[in-house]
């Protein structure tokens, strides 16, 4: 079989994993989701931010300025099937895709289509990638410029115009994902330091100013905030609490425990989680949006792979390889390891296309040993591959997408369509913030001309953290209220005379006097939301 024959169908396969059922797996989009449908739907419509801003380059949302790439990117999905579910997933699925295709080109340019058609195929089936496709995350399309940029820079030495494509996809990508400004700019350092290119490595340094500008620009303060490890309560807590059990003498408990040594140990074990069996082979991520639940982000049959590939590395026919994919490997896990949440598998997702042409090698390595092995054997090999894909397309869009419904939001979306039913009927809205942001459902699956008021800055009521994160306390008749046991809906209807409201409260929240109008309870079976309408007389 041709070589292009394969590659079509690892596309196929690649586009099977990411749009089969992709608005039932994950079962619900998410804030983040839902942010950048209305910022993007909001620019189609109106060319401005849902904070009224005209084309921005950093959309406030939350409060977390987000960078405009995947924002710009969503429009023509929203232009074609609207601001709805498919509509946001079209992107990152087709982006998904296009990862696939661009690393079989990678492989191809650094060694040999057999090595581009392994890795492509690995990256076709890949838990990590497939379910980071399935959900409109920054950091899948901030790969995919990654790999442009690495391919065009693999051409420079044949085509030095290829240097302006790897500035442009590099640039890119600074300005979809936070992470990209971490790993990119170092990487090209060392790419151009170590191939005598000092004036392409001091250009590559202007990479870092995004990164400068992220952190002195005081409106992206929020973000680096949230991540901040040093100032993190929890890190604070542990520094002290290993104060005090040193058993010695003032001041050496403070010269071995302060927050700069804790953070240097921190950093290294974060570094290092990265690449932990744990969060590759076995577990997952621990934050349950970012991977599926009971595997690890890779399949278990890559171990070997991967181990083989390392070691092959050290081959000088793979010198180049090597040059690329050693650094790349090594520079991958900073942006993690820097934060609070480390390991993320987001921050990392840089990392999956350079262990796949590692396992690509180990593969290659391989196989003149495959070869020579019996056929019982191979069968053996085969089925356990077979069964390790199978388990994730089993936990993909059957276990998932119900036992993690409610960590998705799952619910907002029934509970804005009961509101919309009711709001007619009704003075004033009253609606749970126990699970967050519910003003950004409201603009996505509530009438689109609430997106109009709620541009107008006079018309919405708003209060920002110490942190800098915005939280919506009320615009038009909805108002957003922190409901804590049954008081607070007995408040709301005492200081609403004359008044007919509809309280949408989260589980147990609601008086039980109150007629429930409607109850949604999640798949797995978690009440999320509960309705009534109180005419106070």
């Amino acid at each position: 079989m041709s070589a292009n024959k394969i590659l079509l169908i690892i596309l196929l396969v690649a586009s099977i994993f990411r749009f089969w059922g992709l608005t039932k797996s994950p079962p619900a989009l998410n804030w983040d989701e839902v942010s950048i449908g209305i910022n993007a739907y909001s620019v189609l419509t109106t060319a401005r931010d849902e904070w009224g801003k005209f084309l921005p380059l950093a959309f406030k949302a939350y409060g977390e300025y987000k960078l405009p790439g995947m924002i710009y990117a969503s429009i023509p999905g929203i232009a074609l099937f609207g601001l709805n579910e498919i509509g946001v997933r079209l992107t990152p699925a087709l982006i998904g895709i296009l990862a696939v295709y661009t690393l079989y080109l990678l492989g191809k340019e650094l060694a040999s289509i057999r090595l581009g058609l392994i890795a492509s195929a690995l990256l076709s089936i890949s838990p990590w990638h497939v379910h980071l496709s399935r959900a409109s995350f920054e950091a899948g399309l901030a790969l995919l410029f990654i790999e442009l940029s690495l391919l065009f820079y693999c051409r420079i030495k044949k085509d030095p115009r290829a240097l302006i494509k790897t500035g442009l996809f590099a640039v890119l990508s600074l300005y979809t994902y936070n992470s990209a400004r971490i790993f990119l700019p170092l990487l090209f350092i060392w790419l151009f330091w170590r191939s005598r290119r000092l004036k392409l490595a001091l250009v590559s340094c202007l990479l870092f100013l995004p990164l400068i500008i992220t952190f002195v620009n005081p409106s992206a303060k929020v973000r680096w905030n949230t991540l901040d490890t040093l100032n993190n309560e929890g890190f604070l807590m542990a520094v002290g609490e290993s104060r005090r059990y040193t058993p010695l003498p003032d001041p050496l408990p403070r010269l071995i425990h302060n927050k700069y040594t804790h953070l240097v140990y921190k950093l290294g074990l974060d570094y290092l989680q990265t690449f932990s069996s744990e969060l590759l082979l076995f577990k997952g991520s621990a934050q349950t949006q970012r991977s599926v639940q009971g595997m690890g982000l890779l399949y278990l049959f890559e171990f070997p792979l991967l181990v083989i590939g390392l070691l092959s590395l050290k081959d000088k026919k793979y010198s180049t390889l090597a040059a690329l994919l050693i650094p790349w490997i090594l520079f991958s896990p900073i942006p993690s390891a820097i934060t609070v949440d480390a390991p993320s598998s987001l921050r990392a997702l840089n990392l999956l296309p350079a262990l796949l042409l590692v396992e690509g090698i180990g593969f290659l390595s391989l196989n003149s040993w495959l070869s020579s092995r019996s056929r019982y054997f191979k069968l053996l090999l085969l089925v356990f591959v077979l069964w390790n894909i199978s388990l994730f397309v089993y936990r993909l869009l059957g276990v998932y997408p119900i036992k993690y419904s409610s960590e998705w939001q799952w619910g907002y979306k029934q509970m804005i369509q009961e509101v919309n039913k009711y709001e007619g009927q009704v003075d004033k809205v009253y609606i749970t913030n126990d699970f967050g942001e519910p003003q950004a459902y409201l603009l996505f699956y509530g009438d689109k001309k609430l997106l109009r008021d709620y541009q107008n800055q006079k018309l919405v009521d708003r209060t920002t953290d110490p942190l800098g994160w915005v939280h919506v306390l009320r615009f038009s008749k909805y108002e957003f209220v922190d409901f804590e046991g049954t008081e607070v809906a007995k408040a709301i209807v005492r200081d609403n005379p004359g008044k007919k409201i509809l309280l949408v409260t989260g589980f147990a929240q609601l008086p039980g006097e109150y007629p429930r109008l409607f109850e949604i309870k999640a798949p797995n079976y978690l009440i999320m939301f509960e309705g009534a309408i109180i005419d106070n007389p």
